[in-house]
């Protein structure tokens, strides 16, 4: 999968579940995508996490509302002086996760 096909299938997504394993050093994640009156469920999987950050700006207690509205590759591993995804997934209430990890893959299928 093109890098450049990350952000246009699951903007406007929800993230449903989310498990960080840091034994494994390993983020899933299960996005839920409703267009044109159709579900669709992502699997995501960011292997070998070397950083997570979550930042907020929302004043909001809610936290229930994790919708991406959208997910950057700020650098790929031949870009990256770590040799590393650079991800930042911006969340709508103001929030951003960021990954840097070793390996990406959508649905089973890894990032190119």
């Amino acid at each position: 999968m093109e890098r450049t096909e990350l952000n246009g299938i699951l903007t406007g997504g929800s993230i449903e579940q989310y498990d960080l394993d840091v034994r494994r050093n390993r983020l899933t994640m299960v996005i839920h995508v409703l267009e044109n009156g159709t579900l669709s469920q992502h699997d995501v999987l960011f292997e070998k996490v070397s950083r997570f950050t979550y930042e907020t700006e929302s004043k909001s207690d809610a936290g229930e509302r994790l919708e991406v509205t959208e997910l950057w590759v700020d650098a790929g591993p031949e870009s990256s002086a770590t040799e590393e995804w650079d991800i930042l997934i911006s969340i709508f209430d103001l929030s951003h996760i960021r990954i840097q990890c070793s390996s990406v893959s959508l649905d089973g299928e890894p990032m190119q």
